[in-house]
């Protein structure tokens, strides 16, 4: 058995749900429950409850660096570890012929951001705009009512075939671990728009593509090598929805992202090994 550490990092989540995936015993504080209630809930997530310190603790062999990103469970390091799960949940999902949204972007949008949504939109539409800042108290009150009143849908403003949905949610448990509504957003969009957030890489390149859309990024970065994307510099008559790409992309994620049977079989020795010390 092991004790799963506090984290409020999805980074590392995301790993521990992919340790869930090996048949491998793990426990959860009462007061970190919130964090898994959803990946139990969407995709049967075994857990259970307790806290004892006798057991060997996730922090002693799961790592990461967000700024890279690196994540390492024992000697297996990638950019970020998935449980495959999520991908094969997100795959089942996809419908390519009826995407109903040509560009989009969901998220926060902080001043930096929205200075690179606005250039965007100026180069590709010929039109200048002003987005809202999220960080507005009147914006921040919307949010919350909308939110609360599950109408979520109608934070989404249209600038031409971009959808922009401004959103602060991939930020607060339990909706942090898993928010349905943000994959059915990228789930019904051709292309994602990419900007950098505190790092050149951002999760929405590969979210985007688990949901079989096209990653549009404001920058390159090594986590980014292999993959085929486009840039925010490209113009839009260049650009192709393509299924060949969707699929190349999506596969890359798997042989990336997700632990192959060799790993899970190392991970599974280790952990036997360390507790039986």
């Amino acid at each position: 058995m092991v004790q799963v550490e506090k984290t409020s990092l999805i980074q590392k989540i995301r790993a521990i749900q992919a340790l869930s995936e090996l048949n491998i015993d793990l426990i959860v504080e009462p007061s970190e429950e919130e964090k898994y209630k959803l990946l139990r809930q969407y995709f049967e997530m075994q857990y259970e409850i307790g806290d004892s310190q006798k057991l060997i603790n996730t922090k002693e062999f799961l790592k990461i660096d967000h700024s890279l990103p690196s994540t390492s469970l024992f000697t297996i390091e990638k950019p970020l570890i998935f449980p495959k799960s999520i991908l094969f949940n997100l795959k089942e999902k996809w419908n390519l012929e009826k995407k109903n949204i040509n560009y989009s972007f969901c998220g926060l949008i902080t001043p930096k951001r929205k200075k690179t949504l606005e250039l965007w939109i100026e180069k590709s539409q010929s039109k200048k705009i002003s987005l809202p800042n999220s960080k507005k108290l009147i914006i921040k009150i919307k949010k919350r009512i909308f939110s609360y009143l599950n109408l979520q849908r109608f934070l989404i403003n249209k600038y031409g075939n971009l959808h922009i949905w401004s959103s602060n949610r991939g930020r607060i448990f339990p909706v942090k671990s898993w928010d349905k509504n943000y994959y059915n957003f990228l789930l019904s969009s051709k292309f994602v728009l990419c900007p950098s957030g505190d790092y050149i890489w951002t999760y929405r390149f590969f979210e985007a593509i688990m949901c079989g859309a096209i990653p549009i990024v404001e920058e390159s970065c090594p986590s980014y090598n292999g993959f085929k994307y486009y840039n925010m510099t490209d113009n839009l008559n260049d650009l192709k929805c393509n299924k060949e790409i969707i699929e190349f992309n999506y596969k890359l994620c798997i042989e990336r992202l997700t632990l192959s049977k060799r790993e899970a079989q190392t991970i599974t020795a280790k952990i036997k090994e360390l507790s039986t010390n």
